[in-house]
């Protein structure tokens, strides 16, 4: 993982005021980042565009993010940038506090781990193993095994595959930047530089993109069903007006739609859903039970 810094060659006044910059600000002092590790089985990198606020020593007093890479990447590169130091920016000759935008690229690189040089049990074939790592798929992080890991080229290549733990070892690694091949069945192949060292053993991860992940598998996203709920209000002053009822609050109900009406010559009974209620309790606005 690697981090390239970028600013941006124009400054203005924190005040506002116009003037000539004589003198940019230049940094002195940078502080690396931290590549997000919950990005890492990821795979891939990102730029962050700042707008950082200069005082009149350089010290940054404020960073704001401009153009965002996500949630991880801009919380380090705010962590980081504001850390930094510069040099006093000068407009019209005389120290000003300045506004300037910063871009931080993060660039991914699988991590190596760096271990002493384990020889060989006895009765095994001559030589240590100076390189070794896992083959992960991206993404699902499951051990891939069978990889094909090609070390070099020519002469001093080596090979071998990974095993049920997509765990890999290699011996006798010639020193040197080396070019690292991995081929995965229904994998992208994965290609790579390693700077193998003398008397050290390099321990890799590497991360390969399956080429189809799931054929049936289809992602639908939507808006949530409503639910729509109607209310019939009547009123005392609707009811008197509805023809063929006589202001009977009970045949206006029947009249509504979906509500049963009761056998013809049979008095007294309330059609469905509508329960008797207390006495002097409102079974619709105006008329009580009973009434």
């Amino acid at each position: 993982m690697a981090l390239a810094l970028s600013s941006v060659a124009s400054a203005q006044s924190d005040a506002g005021a116009v003037g000539v910059l004589t003198k940019a600000p230049a940094l002195m002092h940078k502080v690396e980042a931290v590549f997000p590790p919950e990005l890492v089985d990821a795979g891939v990198g990102a730029t962050v565009l700042m707008e950082l606020d200069l005082g009149t020593d350089g010290s940054v007093t404020d960073a704001r993010i401009v153009r965002s890479a996500g949630p991880g990447f801009d919380r380090e590169a705010l962590a980081a940038a504001r850390q930094f130091a510069f040099s006093p920016a000068e407009i019209d000759g005389q120290p000003t506090a300045v506004r300037i935008q910063f871009s931080y690229t993060f660039f991914f690189r699988p991590v190596v781990v760096e271990t002493p040089l384990v020889a060989l049990d006895a009765g095994q074939a001559l030589g240590v193993v100076n390189f070794s790592g896992t083959i992960v798929e991206r993404g699902t992080r499951d051990k891939v095994a069978g990889a094909l890991i090609s070390v070099g080229e020519g002469d001093d290549a080596r090979e071998t595959t990974s095993d049920e733990q997509g765990h890999f070892e290699l011996i006798d690694v010639p020193p040197g930047t080396q070019r690292v091949a991995v081929v995965a069945a229904d994998s992208n192949a994965y290609t790579v530089t390693e700077d193998i060292k003398a008397d050290t053993r390099t321990e890799v991860t590497y991360y390969v993109r399956r080429k189809v992940y799931g054929a049936m598998e289809t992602v639908v996203r939507a808006k949530k069903e409503r639910k729509d709920v109607a209310e019939v209000t009547l009123k005392q002053e609707e009811i008197k007006l509805i023809p063929g009822t006589n202001g009977d609050a009970f045949k206006v109900v029947q009249n509504l739609p979906g509500v049963a009406r009761s056998a013809f010559g049979r008095t007294g009974e309330l059609p469905a859903g509508w329960g008797r209620r207390a006495p002097g309790r409102r079974s619709a606005e105006g008329g009580k039970n009973g009434a």
